[in-house]
């Protein structure tokens, strides 16, 4: 069953479990840390996708704080594509290559720079959909 055990282990990855969305209250920036790990995100990008400016990542390293709720819900975004590009592709590897290639429908931007707005976040949720179920172009 290699579509349940992907999933395991890209959301121990991530650490995104069924406790941690009931209660955004006590998200904390390791969570976005390993994020930024797992998909080989620099500062910047950190920046564009979760709002979190370069000095208060620096100050974040060292204190580890609960996140602001407009970070908690980019993050949560962020986390639902996850999801949903696992459920399709079945494979992290090809998840994880999926999000950083660019796409013409995102207008040369890869699905992870348009996680960045939620406008963007739409598209790539659009484009998740019609992908499985056969609409194509």
């Amino acid at each position: 069953m290699v579509k349940a055990t992907a999933q395991v282990d890209l959301f121990r990855a991530l650490s995104v479990d069924r406790e941690q969305e009931a209660d955004a209250s006590d998200k904390k920036y390791d969570s976005i840390k390993k994020i930024a790990k797992y998909f080989d995100l620099n500062k910047t990008e950190i920046k564009q996708l979760f709002g979190i400016s370069q000095s208060t990542q620096f100050r974040y390293e060292k204190q580890n704080p609960v996140l602001k709720i407009a970070v908690v819900d980019r993050l949560e975004r962020f986390n639902r594509i996850i999801k949903l590009a696992l459920e399709l592709f079945e494979d992290e590897d090809e998840t994880k290559r999926w999000l950083s290639t660019p796409k013409i429908a995102l207008l040369g931007e890869t699905p992870l720079q348009a996680l960045a707005t939620d406008a963007g976040a739409k598209k790539v949720e659009e484009i998740l959909y019609r992908a499985e179920y056969g609409m194509f172009g």
